[in-house]
């Protein structure tokens, strides 16, 4: 049962980095380490962001005793990465009042891959598969809360676009 909730969240994550995909190219390797691992260094320090990008807010969603904040992290466009779009991926920090656990974790904006060859992807679903059950039926919740605002503005983006 656990995994068949987290193949279809999954397939939702999936949907809601394709959603980006307008403005956003292959997340490295080097950053998703980044959003999974030094964000939280540097959070933990009270250090600034790293040079080259910035965080922004896309939603706090609180679902039972987890709490969801969703970051976007955003390439600052240069002559070095211009071609690497703007944005890098999705950062999720999940709090756990259960366990008293934070969680930094990564959605990669991949080409999608239904054959799961991705290694970043693969990545996100290992780490996502450490949760229980609670937290992740908590997390496909939220995340689908994301995935239908995100929805709901680009939807209305690209029926003006085609209306005009």
């Amino acid at each position: 049962m656990k995994k068949n909730l987290l193949q279809k969240h999954l397939i939702l994550l999936i949907l809601l980095s394709f959603s980006f995909k307008i403005k956003a190219q292959n997340t490295t390797k080097t950053e998703y380490l980044y959003m999974t691992k030094g964000i939280k260094v540097q959070i933990d320090s009270g250090l600034d962001i790293k040079k080259g990008y910035k965080l922004r807010s896309l939603a706090k969603i609180t679902e039972g005793s987890y709490k969801f904040t969703y970051l976007v992290l955003q390439r600052e466009q240069t002559s070095k990465n211009f071609n690497l779009g703007k944005y890098a991926g999705i950062v999720i920090i999940a709090d756990s009042e259960e366990s008293g656990r934070r969680y930094y974790r990564a959605i990669p904006f991949q080409l999608l891959d239904w054959d799961n060859k991705d290694p970043l992807t693969n990545l996100f679903r290992n780490d996502v598969q450490e949760w229980d059950k609670y937290m992740s039926q908590a997390f496909a919740i939220s995340s689908t809360r994301v995935l239908a605002s995100l929805m709901n503005v680009y939807g209305k983006v690209l029926y003006e676009n085609n209306v005009n």
